[in-house]
């Protein structure tokens, strides 16, 4: 792949040829693609690339469907490439699925325990910016799943913002099902702590779905940072680099 050296830099095409801005910035040129869609979609030697296709559609829907559920909780942190990490992700998961053949992998036969510890935030994960203990645990058969916080002290064990003054806790319950796209919600959230060299007490946050549910579970911690003002009033930070949300622990029948 060649790159531009001249001052005139632009994006698009020229004849075969495709202009384009990198991610490091530079501008390049690459010959365009003359391979016929429809070739790829009948053509047999083609065969494996529509298999790769079809998963990574799979995949991409799944993450979706995940986002989605997830919204009020994941739009606290700040990710840009979730979405792709989060692909990258289910297509293992998919597979993972001894089942079913290349291209027609399902999600709700893979490994979903593969997604236990995936953080929704590279700068603000959990285990990073929280140093205490924490346990996490699903009861399918009550449908109560809960995560419990041994005694910390905020000053040594949370890696806070500047600005922050207080930080929260949230423990979500989702239950999904990749094949009709059906999903169930809940969140339990702590009050708001204060962060300083005052000891917490164990916590119990504890959300629910329906019981004995068939559907894959997952269970959710987050950490969200806060700050209070001289009015009374608790902002949250524009600056969303060190909340964090992750995977806890995964349920699958």
């Amino acid at each position: 792949m060649a790159k531009q050296q001249g001052i005139i830099q632009f994006s698009g095409a020229i004849d075969n040829l495709q202009f384009f801005k990198g991610k490091d910035g530079a501008f390049h040129v690459r010959r365009k693609s003359t391979v016929d869609k429809n070739k790829i979609t009948t053509d047999p030697s083609f065969k494996r690339t529509r298999e790769a296709m079809a998963e990574f559609a799979t995949a991409a829907k799944g993450g979706k469907l995940i986002r989605d559920a997830l919204n009020s909780l994941v739009t606290k942190v700040a990710d840009k490439n979730l979405a792709t990490r989060l692909t990258t992700t289910l297509v293992k998961i998919l597979k993972s699925d001894a089942q079913n053949e290349r291209g027609h992998k399902q999600l709700m036969l893979g490994q979903l325990n593969l997604l236990k510890g995936f953080e929704f935030s590279p700068t603000g994960s959990v285990n990073s910016t929280f140093k205490g203990k924490y346990t996490p645990l699903i009861d399918r058969s009550n449908g109560k799943l809960s995560i419990t916080i041994e005694e910390f002290t905020p000053s040594r064990d949370v890696y806070k913002p500047k600005e922050a003054t207080h930080f929260q806790f949230h423990a979500a319950a989702l239950a999904i099902n990749f094949d009709t796209g059906a999903t169930e919600y809940s969140i339990s959230s702590s009050q708001k702590i204060e962060w300083n060299n005052a000891a917490v007490a164990l916590t119990k946050l504890e959300s629910a779905v329906q019981q004995n549910t068939p559907d894959p579970l997952f269970l959710l911690f987050a950490i969200e940072f806060w700050k209070f003002d001289s009015s009374g009033t608790y902002y949250e930070l524009m600056n969303r680099v060190y909340n964090g949300v992750v995977i806890a622990d995964t349920s699958q029948v």
